[in-house]
């Protein structure tokens, strides 16, 4: 399985808040962490993946105003966009919940 540190810089910095935390903090933190990792992995699952007809049937179904800011700011911007990288996600049949259980499941060594 692919590492599940975004990188080593952010792996690093995560080590060394643990280290900082008191006994009764530890647990918590190292499950934020791994959901943090975890659904950052799954919203990087996109890149690349995005086309401008994704972008023009997310576009139709946001409200007026805000399709109207999406549609100005254009398909690179709106590429950057949580909320877009998660319909081409899901336009690929990549649900984030199942996704984030298989992970951490499989991180856990049970089948999901």
């Amino acid at each position: 399985m692919k590492n599940l540190f975004p990188d080593l810089e952010k792996q690093r910095s995560q080590i060394l808040s643990l280290a900082q935390r008191l006994p009764s903090e530890f647990e918590f933190i190292v499950l934020l962490f791994n959901y943090g990792n975890i659904t950052y992995r799954y919203m990087n699952l996109s890149r690349g993946e995005a086309t401008v007809d994704d972008f023009e049937d997310w576009l139709a179904g946001l409200p007026a105003k805000i399709q109207n800011r999406f549609r100005a700011d254009g398909f690179e911007v709106a590429k950057s966009v949580l909320a877009f990288q998660r319909h081409v996600l899901e336009g690929q049949d990549v649900d984030g919940r199942i996704y984030e259980r298989n992970v951490a499941a499989s991180r856990l060594g049970k089948v999901a």
